[in-house]
């Protein structure tokens, strides 16, 4: 008879010591009964006894036999504000360009009912099979240590002779033209003496994109080997912030706009790459929106007014009202992520974001929607209230038309026949003083 499983097994994958990694940043949450008894899965219990709170773990006992953690609220409450933001963000050079490397450029094809129209299908020419062979997770000389660079660089010395061969057959296969077979020519390439045909720098330097094809040819041919024990890269283009790509569109009906406050003028003393659109320090100004500072032009800020501190140093009145607008983001760029995976993992203080936010009021009409609900919902379907008083500014509005009244022949003809009785009856019935009876 097969005895039991233990209870202890299952309670040990349920608990965050199957999860809990020195080198991850992570962030736990405890949930009903278990919050209010500060049971988070861990060793011991936390004196943390409220709802919804959050946690990161640095060490689940240490050598003074405790659990190391500090509150992780602030990130959870940012990435939640973000999540109601709905915006989708660009990714700008800098440091988390680097290290993306190749991969930065690789972008969404989105399909949704928002998405702009698609192209027509077009003829590949061969290009997929091309394509298949290369691989653009080419190893990011920018995100690797010291010791991984050398050990990287050996490689690709040990790699010259294989270079030359490739650089060899793809210029004979430009003398001989787009139709001649690869393969064959690889095995002509092979059976020659590497001496037959010395190949100079002079040479190699006329089409400097060898280098790149070479190193994702090798990379393809790594990763889809029968007995490959690495697989192909594919970082988060985002670091995990966002997971699904809204459009403008889709921002502009599924994520009304959010309170701010308007903090300052910009000035010259703010940080570099601070301000978009490459307008100067004067037209901008500084707003607190969805836990960052953004950039706000002057222009978009509607009726907002940063505080004025001579005024209050003087009069001692203050309105903290009229600093405060409704704001959407206009764009964002993501210029470094958190490292989550390090010997000392980050958190959201080191994210690097430049953020530009507009006044949109919800009463202004000019990006309101006649329908409020979820679009392809069934209250939006059921919604009666069709009709649009003002138009979207990215819609042209329809002109106004006036009444127009068509008379047809035969109406002419009733309203003669209409007038002529009404003439006769009114002589029939009239009589001159003259004739009147005494």
């Amino acid at each position: 008879m097969a005895t039991p499983p233990s209870q202890f097994a299952a309670l040990l994958r349920q608990s965050k010591f199957a999860s809990f990694d020195p080198h991850i940043g992570q962030v736990y949450v405890s949930y009903g009964g278990h919050a209010h008894r500060g049971n988070w899965g861990l060793k011991r219990s936390l004196p943390l006894r409220r709802r919804r709170a959050a946690v990161t773990v640095k060490t689940v006992d240490s050598r003074q036999q405790q659990t190391e953690w500090k509150s992780a609220e602030p990130q959870d409450r940012w990435i939640k504000m973000w999540d109601e933001v709905g915006v989708t963000p660009r990714v700008d050079a800098g440091s988390w360009m680097m290290k993306l490397g190749p991969l930065a450029g690789l972008q969404w094809e989105t399909d949704s009912e928002f998405a702009q129209g698609t192209r027509g299908m077009q003829d590949i020419d061969g290009m997929e099979k091309e394509l298949r062979k290369k691989s653009k997770a080419v190893p990011n000389i920018n995100a690797m240590s010291k010791t991984e660079r050398t050990r990287y660089m050996e490689e690709l010395r040990e790699a010259r002779p294989e270079f030359r061969q490739y650089f060899r057959v793809q210029q004979r296969m430009r003398e001989r033209g787009k139709d001649t077979d690869e393969a064959a020519v690889e095995a002509e390439v092979e059976a020659e003496p590497e001496d037959a045909h010395p190949i100079s720098l002079w040479e190699q330097s006329e089409n400097p994109n060898h280098f790149q094809e070479f190193l994702e040819r090798r990379a393809a041919k790594k990763y889809n080997a029968l007995n490959a024990h690495i697989i192909e890269q594919r970082p988060q283009r985002f670091g995990g912030l966002v997971y699904a790509r809204s459009s403008q569109l889709q921002s502009l009906f599924l994520s009304p706009p959010r309170a701010g406050r308007v903090l300052q003028d910009q000035g010259s003393n703010s940080r570099p790459g601070s301000r978009l659109g490459g307008r100067t320090a004067d037209e901008d100004m500084v707003a607190s929106f969805a836990g960052m500072t953004s950039s706000l032009n002057k222009n978009n800020r509607g009726l907002a007014m940063p505080v004025d501190w001579n005024l209050l140093s003087s009069t001692g009145e203050r309105n903290p009202q009229a600093s405060i607008t409704d704001f959407r983001l206009a764009q964002a760029e993501l210029v470094g992520a958190p490292e989550t995976v390090a010997k000392h993992p980050t958190g959201i203080k080191s994210v690097h974001m430049r953020t530009e936010v507009e006044h949109c009021s919800a009463g202004d009409g000019v990006l309101a929607q006649a329908n409020p609900h979820q679009p392809g919902s069934r209250e939006y379907i059921a919604h009666e209230g069709h009709s649009v008083n003002k138009t979207m500014s990215m819609i042209r509005p329809t002109p106004k038309k006036g009444a127009s009244f068509k008379a047809s022949p035969t109406a002419k003809v009733d309203l003669l026949v209409t007038l002529n009785k009404v003439v006769d009856s009114s002589e029939s019935n009239t009589y001159s003083w003259a004739e009147k009876p005494l």
